[in-house]
């Protein structure tokens, strides 16, 4: 996961764009005064989703390309949707 550094000030006006982009995976290091005050990360139930949105995508391009998909690829998935 990617840990980006911002200061204090920004956060507070850009938070819903930090929202997004912590939806995307991105782990934000809040600085004040420029020390480490706080981080803001996302959820897990959000993590978990975003992870499952992408699996799914994976698996209508698959479809789409008509690619055969295996147990073995669905037990992979199952798998990296577990972490």
């Amino acid at each position: 996961m990617k840990t980006v550094q911002i200061g204090a000030f920004e956060a507070k006006s850009h938070f819903s764009r930090l929202l997004r982009h912590v939806q995307q995976g991105v782990r934000y290091e809040i600085l004040h005064r420029g020390r480490p005050v706080a981080h803001l990360s996302g959820s897990d139930r959000g993590l978990r989703a975003h992870q499952i949105d992408k699996l799914l995508q994976i698996g209508r391009e698959a479809r789409a390309n008509e690619n055969d998909i295996t147990q073995e690829d669905i037990a992979h998935w199952r798998r990296e949707g577990q972490r």
